[in-house]
């Protein structure tokens, strides 16, 4: 991944990842903190992904990285602790010496909406910068939805690729075995 420009914590999408003003969610201009674009949190080798909405991602934008500093953020980096792809099983603030190891955090809007609830449009609007770094994650092994937000939204964007997929159901702790060449499913509830 360093390959295609891509320097350790920073995205390898480069602007799509910029902080700032989401400026195609019309509903979320004039929100501070939640209306900017979260940034994406990454570390080279890429063998697991995860995809999330904004649970906790409204401390997460304030701290300058996802899932930073709430009770999502404890549930995820205590299971990357766990399986070896974090160096510490919290994350409570930017410099709080995090690392990831072949590990990419993403999500499939955007910016924050108010109470957390994006509305389809809004996730169609993001989906063009999950497409483009599923596109850039080619090692990928496996991928955390975080939520049935987070599920439906991958699945969705696996099907625009082309990727014919069954109808699947979202089930906290389900190990979901997708066709030859994707990575395996884990959806999870915090």
């Amino acid at each position: 991944m360093r390959r295609r420009g891509g320097v350790p914590g920073v995205s390898p999408v480069g602007g799509l990842a910029r902080r700032g003003g989401c400026d195609q969610a019309a509903r979320l201009s004039g929100l501070d903190v939640l209306g900017q674009a979260r940034p994406r949190f990454w570390r080279p080798g890429g063998a697991a992904a995860h995809r999330g909405t904004g649970a906790g991602c409204a401390r997460g934008q304030s701290h300058g990285r996802p899932f930073t500093g709430d009770s999502s953020g404890d549930f995820l980096y205590g299971a990357l602790y766990r399986a070896g792809f974090a160096n510490q099983p919290e994350s409570h603030s930017r410099d709080d010496g995090l690392v990831l190891r072949d590990c990419f955090i993403t999500s499939v809007g955007r910016c924050v909406p108010p109470q957390n609830r994006p509305t389809a449009a809004e996730l169609a609007r993001c989906r063009p910068f999950l497409l483009r770094e599923l596109a850039l994650l080619d090692k990928v092994q496996v991928v955390i939805a975080l939520g049935h937000i987070a599920f439906d939204g991958y699945l969705r964007a696996l099907r625009e690729q082309g990727h014919d997929l069954p109808k699947l159901k979202f089930q906290h702790g389900a190990r979901i075995e997708l066709p030859t060449g994707l990575p395996l499913l884990l959806p999870a509830i915090t």
